[in-house]
């Protein structure tokens, strides 16, 4: 399986929300593997304050919200065919 190529500043949109890559940092998982851990910024969904999320360069869900907001579910955001 080939890694994907992460960069500084790449953008991904994820349910209506825009995510931003701000760190790539080497990790050792649990099994001894190597791997990657993204820290991707965004703003949260119900309030609007930015919060970092890390996650594994495969993952394919991220978090949404705050801390604060953690757990509340919210309407996605319309799309562009919606708007």
């Amino acid at each position: 399986m080939t890694t994907p190529v992460i960069r500084l500043g790449s953008i991904r949109t994820y349910f209506g929300v825009r995510y931003t890559v701000v760190d790539v940092q080497p990790h050792t998982r649990r099994d001894g593997r190597l791997c990657r851990l993204v820290t991707w910024r965004a703003a949260c969904r119900a309030c609007g304050q930015p919060f970092e999320t890390r996650r594994g360069v495969f993952t394919h869900r991220l978090t949404q919200n705050c801390r604060l907001h953690l757990g509340q579910r919210l309407p996605a955001a319309p799309t562009e065919q919606q708007r």
